[in-house]
Parts: C-alpha cells; sequence; structure tokens
C-alpha cells in the first residue's frame, strides 16, 4: 500500500512540475483577446491549486500583466 501511494506521489509531483513549467511559458498570442488569455491562465492555475500548488492571486495578475503584448502595456499598474 505505501509503494502504491509513493507512486502516486511522485506522478503527482512530476504533474505539477510540467504545470509549472507550462505557466512560466505562457504568454498572451497577439491573436488572443484579454479574457481568452485570463482564461486559459486561471484554467491552468486552478489546476495547479488541485496539485497542492499555492499560488497567490496577486501573482497570478502579475503574470497576466507582465506577459501581455506592450501594446497593453498602459492598462494597468501593479500598485
Amino acid at each position: 500500500m505505501k509503494l502504491s501511494y509513493k507512486g502516486v506521489e511522485k506522478a503527482q509531483k512530476s504533474k505539477l512540475q510540467s504545470m509549472r513549467r507550462e505557466y512560466e511559458r505562457y504568454e498572451m498570442s497577439s491573436s488572443e483577446i484579454v479574457e481568452q488569455y485570463f482564461s486559459r491562465v486561471t484554467n491552468l492555475v486552478n489546476k495547479m491549486r488541485v496539485y497542492g500548488e499555492d499560488i497567490p492571486e496577486s501573482k497570478v495578475v502579475e503574470k497576466i500583466l507582465r506577459t501581455m503584448p506592450m501594446k497593453f502595456d498602459h492598462v494597468g499598474s501593479l500598485e
């Protein structure tokens, strides 16, 4: 039983690591609208949270603002 649990735990850690890598690489594409990008990021973050990742909402917002195209630079600030 213990070996089975360790296998599941290892698989979950591997999946979470894969999602972290995907999250770090996310950027808004030029063909995406803001709502689509926001949805894409939040969907991934929610999956990561299911696997135990603790990502504060403020970090998600920073990620979204930081990875939007330059044409959106004037839209918001991180204050």
